[in-house]
């Protein structure tokens, strides 16, 4: 049994195991485990040291932000010139830029699916769900991969390529002639295609003389990639598709800002849109944090406010100074109508306890004068 077959096997534990769930096989994804996206590729390129982001689509705030951009072209046909102009004005940008170009060629999911459908002990009703899948992925790509056209010598684009429609695809495993390598790296590569480059490209990577990635001349460079097989995540499972992952990081530049765009398409209402944190709201799990943080505001508002809440303190005076007892009770006295009863409570007060010794005991026979409310 080959390593990727191994591999798709370890894949395939969790449906085999009854978790039901079919793995993704979305094309250009830039995060996930889809069998046809690009994370692997991705994180070499972030562990071999380049600064690498990632964008769904073209965009013009890639101009000047980015030395090399990797584009995995989501169409099996050629890019449209609105896309060919945009990467026109990257190459153009100061400085020394390069452009890697992928052409769609392939489906990770095909090999996937023969895999499982092949392996031994499994129940015949996945057996036939996996022969299902296959036949589904394998008319899907004939069909994708039966348009042809040709390259266009007139034209100076980088990307003026061609592709050639085969009578057949050609069996796997392949050896890829890689310019600097002693041997040839065998691969699991299906060639669905013919490679057509624009004039003036030389071969870096060939197939029994057919070029397979070819590179323009120059301080800003242009390489173009006949299928993305060796790249995918489905792919890299093979120890050779890895070598040439390698091989081709090896060709940018030394510590190169490096953007991965998963699309040819341009997204058009990103063309002048500058970075705001407003958008960060729109990134998951942002906006369910936000929500709970709203709601933890506004609970926290409701409980600190004094109408519904906790009533308002307020500093009272220190009670040691006895002398505001006195003056609180001669303002009672002033209020009181009834000068007898206020005599009376003012003679209680002069008054000592009986029993107690002390100078306190001495009647006090001074006249009564109305007690007066200090200034």
């Amino acid at each position: 049994m080959t390593p990727s077959r191994r591999l798709a096997v370890v894949l395939l534990v969790g449906l085999v195991a009854g978790c039901g769930q079919e793995p993704d096989d979305t094309y250009g994804t830039l995060r996930g485990a889809s069998l046809n996206g690009v994370s692997a590729f991705v994180q070499l390129l972030r562990d071999t040291g380049h600064g690498t982001a990632t964008r769904r689509a073209l965009a013009e705030r890639m101009i000047g932000r980015h030395d090399v951009a990797i584009v995995f072209t989501s169409a099996f046909d050629a890019p449209d010139e609105e896309a060919r102009q945009l990467l026109g004005r990257f190459l153009a940008a100061e400085g020394d830029q390069t452009l890697v170009f992928v052409v769609r060629d392939s489906d990770a999911a095909i090999a996937y699916w023969q895999a499982v459908a092949e392996t031994p002990g499994l129940p015949a009703a996945k057996a036939e769900r996996a022969r299902i899948k296959l036949e589904i992925a394998a008319s899907e790509l004939e069909r994708d991969t039966r348009e042809a056209f040709p390259a266009a010598p007139s034209d100076r684009s980088p990307l003026a390529y061609g592709l050639a429609v085969r009578d057949g695809p050609v069996p796997t495993p392949i050896d890829v002639a890689v310019a600097g390598e002693a041997a040839p790296i065998r691969a699991r590569w299906p060639l669905r295609r013919r490679l057509e480059p624009p004039r003036g490209m030389r071969p870096v990577w060939t197939h029994a003389g057919e070029p397979l990635l070819v590179a323009s001349r120059g301080s800003d460079r242009t390489l173009l990639l006949a299928s993305a097989a060796p790249l995918l995540n489905g792919g890299l499972v093979d120890p050779g598709n890895r070598r040439l992952a390698a091989a081709l990081v090896a060709q940018l530049p030394k510590g190169a800002r490096v953007v991965v765009v998963g699309s040819a398409r341009i997204r058009q209402e990103e063309g002048d849109e500058r970075p705001s944190a407003w958008r960060l709201l729109t990134v998951q799990p942002n906006p369910w944090i936000f929500a709970q943080a709203v709601v933890a505001l506004a609970l926290f508002c409701w409980w600190k406010a004094p109408i519904f809440g906790r009533p308002r303190r307020e500093e009272a005076r220190p009670p040691q100074d006895f002398g505001h007892h006195v003056e609180a009770l001669g303002a009672l006295l002033r209020k009181s109508r009834d000068e007898d009863f206020a005599r009376g409570r003012l003679e209680a007060w002069r008054r000592p306890a009986a029993g107690l010794p002390g100078p306190g005991n001495v009647p006090d026979t001074r006249p009564l004068e109305t007690p007066r409310r200090q200034a």
